[in-house]
């Protein structure tokens, strides 16, 4: 009777689970994302400057490092081909959306900050476009994102 703890007596090789390369679209995706990304630190620069001192200045800094820190994240987690992060950052762009069109704005916004965030929202617009297009979702499924 053999022990079945014994070591295997034939070689065990390290199989690499190969990942295609992202389609073009996927990849212009994450650029505008990242881009979008870069266009909110003026919004977080002029937040910061109408922010009141004291506790409420702490909350706020804390607020939006966290929500920078988080979309970081969900866009990483798109370029690992991680499904739930498209899905993020889709339910993220239709918040966004909502909020400008709704012109939950502050009288005291800066012309630069406006275009910022509306310049944002259409190259988030773009990405999502192109991130649930035929061909991105396809490169999605193929890679595993969608199983558990």
């Amino acid at each position: 009777m053999s022990n079945r703890f014994a070591p295997p007596l034939s070689e065990v090789s390290h199989q690499q689970l190969s990942t295609s390369p992202a389609p073009t679209g996927v990849a212009l995706a994450l650029r505008f994302l990242w881009i979008s990304l870069a266009l909110g630190i003026p919004t977080f620069l002029y937040e910061l400057g109408r922010s009141p001192d004291g506790g409420a200045f702490g909350i706020s800094i804390a607020f939006q490092l966290a929500l920078l820190g988080f979309a970081v994240y969900v866009n990483v987690s798109i370029s690992r081909v991680k499904n739930w992060a498209r899905i993020v950052s889709l339910i993220l762009t239709v918040i966004e959306l909502g909020i400008l069109v709704a012109g939950h704005t502050s009288p005291d916004e800066a012309v630069v900050e406006v275009v910022c965030n509306w310049v944002a929202a259409a190259l988030d617009v773009a990405a999502m476009y192109m991130l649930f297009s035929r061909t991105s979702s396809g490169w999605f499924k193929s890679q595993g994102a969608f199983q558990p």
